[in-house]
């Protein structure tokens, strides 16, 4: 079953770096808050949901095993929708003979989570969206949208947009874009030890990480291993 972290910018700032858990077994998908109480994350309850799930249904076919962030900024669930989950082998023949292991195996759902009247934005296909234009997409809400941006970003090998990344690599303003401009600029090979330093003295503690974590290809450079 799968653990997803909700990154979407439609259920609203509840939600958004929730972890979701899909139980199979159980037909039901569990939420947790996490919390940074230190270095390592601890998750618990929401409040209202201290004495239920997020979603439970009494339909022993819905089987929910992962999810996916989408361009709309909804959080989607992939159903299995079987009416027997079990290894056959773990089955006593008793109850086995009751079965037909194959049931649902044609069958299968995709589920939306959504507000109430949701209606999805009206978004650019990033395709077709200009190569500048997507550096801006690196600080967006949705977090599928930024991670489409930078796949693109690294696709077009466009180097023409590296001060604009260098520009939203300096805006702590942005820690979101800050992060996903020092990436994009170490995939295009224009990294340098200057982006990395001004990551680790000026950025958001998770700006920092990411910038601990691309120091290491500037290790033999006495400036970069003294800031960190």
């Amino acid at each position: 079953t799968g653990i997803t972290i909700y990154r979407g910018d439609a259920l609203g700032e509840d939600f958004r770096g929730n972890a979701f858990i899909a139980d199979t077994g159980s037909n039901l998908i569990h939420r947790k808050l996490l919390h940074y109480e230190g270095v390592q994350p601890i998750a618990r309850r929401p409040k209202d949901e201290a004495k239920r799930e997020f979603i439970a249904s009494t339909d022993n076919w819905f089987r929910p095993v992962q999810f996916a962030n989408a361009p709309d900024g909804c959080l989607y669930v992939a159903d299995m929708y079987r009416e027997t989950i079990e290894h056959p082998w773990s089955i006593p023949e008793s109850i086995k003979k009751h079965l037909d292991l194959d049931s649902g195996n044609d069958r299968g759902r995709i589920w939306r989570i959504a507000p109430k009247g949701f209606k999805p934005p009206q978004r650019a296909l990033l395709g077709k969206v200009k190569t500048p234009q997507l550096v801006k997409l690196l600080a967006h809400a949705n977090g599928w949208t930024r991670e489409c941006a930078a796949r693109l970003i690294y696709e077009r090998q466009d180097k023409s947009i590296v001060s604009a990344l260098t520009k939203l690599a300096a805006d702590n303003k942005k820690p979101l874009g800050q992060t996903h401009a020092l990436w994009a600029l170490r995939g295009l090979g224009a990294l340098k030890k200057e982006h990395v330093l001004q990551a680790l003295e000026k950025g958001k503690p998770e700006v920092r990480v990411q910038g601990m974590i691309l120091a290491e290809y500037f290790a033999d450079q006495a400036e970069v291993t003294k800031a960190v």
